[in-house]
């Protein structure tokens, strides 16, 4: 019996001196959720304090994702009216059907045309009374006084309104041919307006972008002079900078990914409700144009700029603030 319970005190004393070992990816990843449960806690301490500072930084983001959604459909449509880009050739009067359909085939063969459509004087009259509504004009008129004429669309790929200008000038030499109506002005106006576009998304990119930093980096700073007493007294025990400052990086992180979380669903649901008016709007012009929102891939943008942003914010803002908080000094 002794020595039974010698054996067994002798197992049981062996397996409660065995120590529980963590690898250092253990003790890093049990760090790290330390610090991430602690800086979520930092946050909820004070909710509404919190709500704001997300609310600011979600409109800060807000503005410039809703400019870059406006920046995407204004190039859709620049591309779509550029490709739908075309040259009218009026010819003259005493050109037939047979001359302009010969013209007509010889254009289609040139390397730079992408199309020709030939349209006799009574398709263009039906389309003008269509257009118009003065049907029945041809009972007035003693003839119908529309010329032929050929619309000419060209390759948009890598054409420029100075090519397009040549082109105009050199169907207007040919001896068929009355007049050439190229209209580029509205189509540079649009391109010259995406450009705009392009350049104020990008300034107001840069400075929501500071904004969030400056946000992010003042509510880290007033969280870490509340805790002042507390990183007095981990500094006093040993606590490293590195170790102190994770639970506030962790706070810039939720700050930063909630914040453009909140945009993103700000500009998605502000789309959703204007998508209809814009369609209808559209018909109301004959036009078939549809307008994109985010996209998954801008989602993603947006929200690693936004965990950057205030992973950066906190990270400066508590380095500074740790510097003149010495041990004992609370």
């Amino acid at each position: 019996m002794g020595r039974r319970r010698q054996g067994k005190k002798s197992i049981s004393t062996e397996g409660a001196e065995r120590p529980l070992l963590l690898t250092p990816w253990q003790m890093l990843c049990m760090q790290h959720l330390y610090a991430m449960v602690t800086g979520l806690g930092r946050l909820c301490r004070a909710p509404m304090i919190s709500l704001m500072t997300l609310a600011v930084i979600a409109i800060a983001f807000a503005l410039p994702m809703s400019l870059f959604v406006v920046l995407k459909n204004m190039q859709h449509l620049s591309q779509r009216l550029g490709h739908g880009t075309q040259l009218t050739i009026f010819l003259r009067e005493h050109v037939d059907m047979t001359t302009a359909e010969t013209l007509a085939a010889h254009l289609r063969q040139r390397p730079d045309v992408a199309g020709v459509r030939l349209i006799s004087p009574a398709e263009g009259l039906k389309d003008f009374e269509s257009r118009t509504g003065f049907a029945g004009v041809v009972s007035v008129l003693q003839k119908n006084p529309l010329p032929v004429v050929i619309e000419i669309y060209p390759y948009m790929t890598k054409q420029s309104s100075m090519v397009l200008q040549d082109m105009a000038l050199q169907f207007k030499m040919l001896l068929e041919v009355d007049t050439v109506q190229l209209d580029l002005q509205w189509i540079q106006r649009i391109h010259t307006m995406a450009g705009l576009a392009k350049r104020l998304v990008l300034l107001l990119t840069g400075l929501f972008a500071a904004a969030v930093y400056l946000i992010v980096g003042y509510s880290i700073r007033m969280t870490v002079e509340h805790s002042r007493d507390e990183i007095s007294v981990l500094k006093l025990i040993g606590g490293t900078d590195s170790f102190i400052q994770r639970p506030y990086l962790y706070v810039g992180f939720l700050y930063g990914l909630c914040g453009a979380l909140l945009a993103t669903v700000i500009v998605v649901f502000g789309f959703y409700c204007l998508h209809a008016p814009l369609l209808q709007l559209s018909k109301l012009y004959n036009s078939d144009l549809h307008f994109a929102g985010l996209q998954f891939a801008d989602i993603a943008v947006a929200l690693t700029i936004g965990i950057v942003l205030g992973v950066i914010g906190a990270k400066l803002a508590v380095t500074r603030q740790l510097e003149s908080i010495e041990p004992g000094s609370a």
